[in-house]
């Protein structure tokens, strides 16, 4: 339980006092299913949910860190390869969600093009790098 009080009570009871200015605590959650109202509101929980917000907004943060020449190459790419590919992945339901895919491939394709930074490469080259 989080509550006003500078106080952290954990499930077991036990409970954390937080009077120091230099402690801040930062929570991960896989579920809120027992969370309480008071709980998700003093932590300032944000829930956006896939079906709302979609994982384009990931994809345009990922882009807005690339130069303006890879921009023009990579988002078509996304969206004729990889918007299928995760649509396909949100109608099977099975393994990682889609906006984990998403991740990983950015990741993946950020460590790849990562070696090509120092070299001018051409947009064939570009396209090669987002195939494999």
């Amino acid at each position: 339980v989080l509550d006003s009080n500078p106080v952290l009570t954990l499930a077991n009871s036990d409970r954390l006092p937080m009077l120091r200015p230099n402690v801040t605590l930062h929570f991960e959650a896989e579920d809120l299913r027992n969370a309480s109202p008071a709980t998700v509101a003093h932590s300032g929980v944000v829930h956006l949910s896939l079906a709302d917000l979609g994982w384009m907004p990931l994809v345009e943060t990922w882009l807005s860190t690339r130069e303006a020449v890879q921009q023009s190459v990579l988002r078509p790419l996304v969206e004729s390869i990889l918007s299928p590919l995760l649509e396909m992945a949100c109608e099977c339901g099975a393994g990682p969600s889609p906006l984990a895919l998403l991740a990983s491939t950015l990741c993946l394709l950020d460590s790849m093009l990562a070696a090509f930074a120092e070299v001018d490469i051409g947009a064939e080259t570009f396209v090669r790098i987002f195939l494999f």
